[in-house]
């Protein structure tokens, strides 16, 4: 429906890259690439801690040491205090 949508509004390109995401190897990529720019990205500024709850799917699509990585940061408590 996100694909239609977005040719219909004339975005052929993202469209295109959206269908692309729809390969689980493509999107199993794409998500650990998001996860490590954005702890990278966190790097540049002091004292900011990253916590992400991987997708199950995406822990299910890996396996060794980047498995045991996404399950330690799913099982571990947000430092937020809400």
């Amino acid at each position: 429906m996100c694909v239609e949508a977005t040719r219909d509004a004339g975005y052929e390109k993202v469209a295109d890259e959206l269908e692309n995401l729809k390969d689980e190897d493509t999107w199993k990529e794409y998500a650990l690439d998001h996860i490590e720019a954005v702890r990278e990205e966190a790097k540049v500024y002091d004292n900011i801690d990253i916590h992400t709850w991987p997708d199950r799917r995406l822990i299910n699509a890996v396996d060794g040491k980047k498995k045991q990585e996404l399950l330690r940061e799913k099982k571990r408590v947000s430092p937020e205090s809400f």
